[in-house]
């Protein structure tokens, strides 16, 4: 019964500018992508047009989500942002403005709907048979299929009931996955920390020790969270802001700037002496 409590945030913040840089000093080569999961909705994927889809069947579920393109969706960079328990895909478009954000990232932004639990995502739930972790496998294949973006920069971000979705799917689908920024996720009491089968570089953003909704301590879940990773090798960054479970909509703009830096397999770790400018100075590699 704790996954009731999971906060309807209260954000408060700005329009976003989001502008990542992606200049890591390293140039990487895109390869042909492995094989995708075959898409559990039929033999044939169907069109998947530039905002609302409808009836896109995952694992016998319509699904429905938003879809933002860029300019060039060509070789573009793919992000999965998952809103918070009590919005809507539509409340979290307008007010993280993610459909203004993929021009000017040059992104291809999923925003999909919840359909099947009382959380909005399924991180509750085991990874066999997940309806969500099914829906990503199905989103990656269609929609490489349409777009041919870079497989090598696949990302997501969230917050509280979206930013538990991308610490969970950090822990299920760190194959596919180059990076990820959750705030206010974490593991501890709702999602049960595994360890990813692949290194994957996660920036986690919390509000500190008022980072808590009822009885659930999200300030726990994330130190928890970051510990894990740590100890089981990934490289991880904290954004301690201190103002409890809440965001800024402008933080996208150096969350961006950690994905965008941190392609599939990036050798050297760009951030190994430390964040570049433009991060909040709350924010450190952890030592």
């Amino acid at each position: 019964m704790t996954a009731l409590l999971l906060l309807t945030l209260a954000c408060t913040g700005t329009d976003t500018t989001a502008s990542g840089t992606g200049d890591t000093g390293d140039e990487i080569t895109v390869e042909p992508p492995p094989e995708f999961p075959a898409y559990s909705g039929g033999d044939e994927c169907p069109e998947l047009v530039e905002g609302e889809n409808v009836g896109f069947e995952s694992l016998e579920v319509d699904r429905r989500f938003q879809l933002f393109l860029p300019d060039e969706p060509e070789g573009a960079p793919l992000i999965f942002s998952w809103y918070p328990l009590g919005w809507t895909a539509d409340d979290w478009v307008d007010w993280m403005n993610l459909d203004d954000w993929a021009k000017e990232t040059g992104a291809i932004v999923v925003v999909p709907s919840a359909c099947c639990s009382f959380v909005e995502w399924m991180f509750l739930n085991p990874a066999t048979d997940n309806e969500d972790l099914t829906f990503f496998d199905d989103a990656l294949g269609c929609l490489y299929e349409q777009y041919k973006y870079d497989h090598k920069r696949i990302y997501s971000t969230g917050m509280s009931a979206g930013g538990l979705m991308t610490t969970y799917l950090t822990i299920h689908r760190s194959e596919w996955l180059a990076a990820a920024a959750p705030f206010s996720g974490g593991t501890e009491g709702l999602v049960v920390y595994e360890t990813p089968a692949e290194q994957i570089p996660v920036l986690i953003t919390w509000g500190g020790t008022s980072d808590t909704w009822q009885i659930y301590d999200f300030n726990a879940a994330n130190e928890a969270y970051s510990s894990e990773l740590q100890a089981d090798g990934h490289f991880v960054a904290e954004c301690d802001h201190g103002g409890g479970h809440t965001m800024q909509a402008s933080w996208l703009d150096w969350a961006w700037t950690w994905l965008d830096d941190h392609p599939k397999g990036v050798d050297p770790e760009p951030y190994a002496d430390g964040l570049p400018s433009g991060f909040p100075d709350w924010c450190e590699i952890p030592e």
